[in-house]
């Protein structure tokens, strides 16, 4: 069986280990494709429609989002990564829509993933 000797020194590695395993949670990266039917305002960018490749990489609920099309950058903007109450079936984006018309991408989820994304 194991010492107390080595119970020690296995407690000891778990100890250190855990704000590891807790920075590990923290970060989170990602990347989905979504399909945008119409054109969308992010920040200030236009969003055409097309479907985009979206990355994220974030180290608290802040991060920085990407948006490409056929491979070039069309927007870079922060926004919050939030855990969702739970997945989602399919891919979604929802919009409001601005004083002048246009509509402007509020959050992005996306399926058989528990996260939100959330833009200012």
């Amino acid at each position: 069986m194991f010492s107390s000797k080595n119970l020690m020194v296995m407690a000891l590695i778990f100890l250190l280990s855990l704000p590891l395993l807790a920075l590990a949670e923290a970060t989170e990266s990602g990347s989905a494709r979504i399909n945008f039917s119409n054109t969308v305002f992010v920040g200030s960018n236009e969003l055409k429609p097309g479907v985009y490749n979206v990355e994220w990489q974030t180290n608290s609920p802040e991060a920085t989002v990407i948006f490409k099309l056929k491979g070039a950058v069309a927007a870079k903007v922060p926004a919050k990564i939030e855990k969702a109450d739970q997945k989602v079936e399919y891919d979604a984006s929802m919009t409001a829509k601005a004083a002048d018309g246009r509509d402007i991408l509020k959050t992005l989820r996306f399926s058989k993933k528990q996260i939100k994304i959330i833009f200012e």
